[in-house]
């Protein structure tokens, strides 16, 4: 009898459950079964914890952020976390490409995130870039100005060091563009570049053979001479890549502009002060000191594709004008030789 009731038993079971067991089976059958409840119970909290804590991950992967996906499934359960005012961040820093982290996939779960978060007042767009990829910036200014239609929030564009070309071009998405005195604006213009090596290959002898199906189908070669028609249809495309980055201008600064459009659209850029004498910007201000006067709010959520997981999840990502510490980068990059030039707003 002693032998059976001690297979249930721990492997090294209390002596006090052992005199029990000798001296009383039935109550000590009872202990056991208090106990095994108790096991029962708290292996129920770990599965229900961890189903919460998957379903949390999946929104995650859904949303793109921690904190909207925490947000999303603690609805109906009430306002569990009770916060200061603030506004939503999202950062654009450096040149935008199609791959790098200004681009327009990297940056757009940032943006919805940002605009998603329903207790966020307004929306910040922190612009340190020289511009970049036309259609990235584009479809960036595009998926900006959506957004703010869906969500009614209002937009504010920063300037840091540089706000000029593709990343103004970004910027005009917002209902109003802020920026330094000393920061870079404008570059309301577009460039291509590549390289020629006709007397290069002459000097080291060798033969370039490029054979093509149409008849203006590797017109731009690098090494190959550039033909007229080449140059004519290169310009055309950029010509009209412009007449876009204009209108945009026209349409999203309309009656601030204040010169001429020749100064405004041939390619130059200002200081700040300039620019807002020109109408490109609409005051100088830093973040901190414009959301203090528009909104009252001293505080920012920094919306940030990298942003760590468990900080963003509990709510770090939250941060006092006083706390946050920006990395700034600003600059020029050459392009390497390539057979199709990538169209800049610049």
């Amino acid at each position: 009898m002693i032998a059976k009731l001690f297979k249930r038993a721990p492997k090294q079971p209390d002596p006090a459950l052992i005199q029990l067991a000798q001296s009383n089976p039935v109550l000590y059958m009872m202990q056991l079964d208090r106990e095994e409840k108790a096991r029962s119970k708290r292996l129920r909290w770990i599965l229900v914890s961890s189903i919460i804590i998957l379903y949390i991950l999946v929104l995650f992967v859904s949303t793109g952020h921690p904190r909207a996906a925490l947000q999303r499934a603690t609805q109906g359960f009430g306002n569990l976390f009770e916060e200061k005012p603030y506004a939503s961040m999202v950062k654009i820093t450096g040149q935008i490409t199609p791959d790098g982290p200004a681009s327009f996939a990297s940056l757009l779960p940032s943006l919805e995130g940002a605009f998603a978060d329903a207790n966020a007042k307004a929306v910040v767009i922190q612009i340190n870039s020289p511009g970049g990829s036309a259609v990235q910036s584009m479809m960036i200014h595009d998926r900006v100005l959506a957004l703010k239609s869906k969500y009614g929030k209002p937009v504010y564009a920063v300037a840091e060091d540089s706000m000029t070309s593709g990343a103004y071009l970004i910027a005009l998405a917002a209902d109003e563009i802020y920026a330094n005195s000393s920061s870079l604006v404008g570059s309301i213009g577009v460039v291509a570049s590549s390289f020629g090596f006709i007397d290069l290959m002459d000097k080291v002898g060798v033969e370039r053979r490029l054979y093509t199906s149409g008849q203006s189908k590797g017109m731009l070669d690098p090494f190959s001479p550039e033909s007229p028609e080449s140059r004519k249809q290169m310009l055309s495309t950029l010509s009209n890549v412009h007449t876009n980055f204009i209108a945009a201008v026209i349409q999203n600064r309309a009656g601030k502009l204040n010169p001429a459009e020749e100064q405004i659209f041939d390619g130059r850029f200002w200081d700040g002060q300039t620019a807002m004498k020109l109408g490109l910007v609409d005051g100088l201000s830093d973040y901190q000191s414009l959301l203090l006067n528009k909104h009252e709010v001293e505080r920012v959520r920094l919306y940030q594709s990298q942003q760590p997981f468990l900080q963003n999840l509990l709510g770090l990502g939250v941060q006092s004008f006083k706390d946050q510490v920006s990395i700034n980068t600003f600059g020029l990059s050459m392009l390497p030789p390539q057979s199709t030039p990538t169209i800049q707003a610049q």
